[in-house]
């Protein structure tokens, strides 16, 4: 069965759930728990929300950090990555992802 993908209004929403933040970040619920001290958030209650402008923010502050500190933030591997520049790429490349939700 075709995996349904869901389609969620960025330009509107100041604050995504747990599940929707996974899928515009393109990450498992397992890890946006392992992030989760990292990602600004709050709790309404028993609800987990992620402010959206917030989200945007801390994408884009990685992106300049230098490789050691970019690894042990998003788990990558500064030998797997070419130059900075492929860093800023993936980070615009979020950053479009959280933009056409």
């Amino acid at each position: 069965m075709a995996e349904k993908r869901r389609s969620i209004d960025l330009a509107n929403r100041l604050t995504l759930r747990a599940d929707e933040t996974a899928l515009v970040l393109g990450v498992s619920l397992r890890k946006l728990r392992d992030m989760l001290p990292r990602l600004p958030h709050f709790r309404d209650g028993g609800t987990l929300l992620f402010p959206v402008e917030g989200l945007h923010r801390f994408i884009a502050e990685r992106v300049g950090q230098p490789s050691a500190e970019r690894d042990s933030v998003v788990g990558t591997d500064s030998r797997s990555m070419a130059s900075p520049l492929d860093g800023r790429a993936v980070a615009d490349e979020v950053l479009a992802r959280l933009r056409e939700y």
